[in-house]
């Protein structure tokens, strides 16, 4: 089943205000924080992108965790990276290598 975004999603969100995200990365590295630990609430977000801006067909306002890894991780070839929002979804991303120059002259 495909989730999308959608102005409920919007109205749960900035209605609570608090919504606890956990952030899996690999098998090692999981975090967690939540959006009232962000420096400005999603409401004054959303009016300062709607200020000078109209979005006919909406947007998509991304702000990223707030979830820094410790600087010695590094994510290898086959990890996933899960990022759960309580309220609003799950968003996966398998983690795959590219190969190298020398190595796709080869193929």
């Amino acid at each position: 089943m495909e989730e999308r975004v959608t102005p409920g999603v919007l109205s749960v969100v900035a209605s609570t205000g608090q919504h606890l995200i956990r952030l899996e990365m690999g098998c090692t590295n999981r975090s967690e924080t939540s959006t009232s630990s962000m420096r400005r609430s999603i409401v004054d977000l959303v009016d300062y992108l709607g200020r000078d801006q109209r979005f006919e067909a909406g947007c998509v306002l991304l702000t990223g965790t707030g979830i820094v890894p410790p600087s010695d991780f590094t994510l290898q070839d086959g990890d996933e990276v899960r990022i759960r929002i309580d309220g609003i979804g799950l968003l996966e991303n398998p983690v795959r290598r590219h190969a190298s120059r020398s190595e796709s002259d080869h193929q």
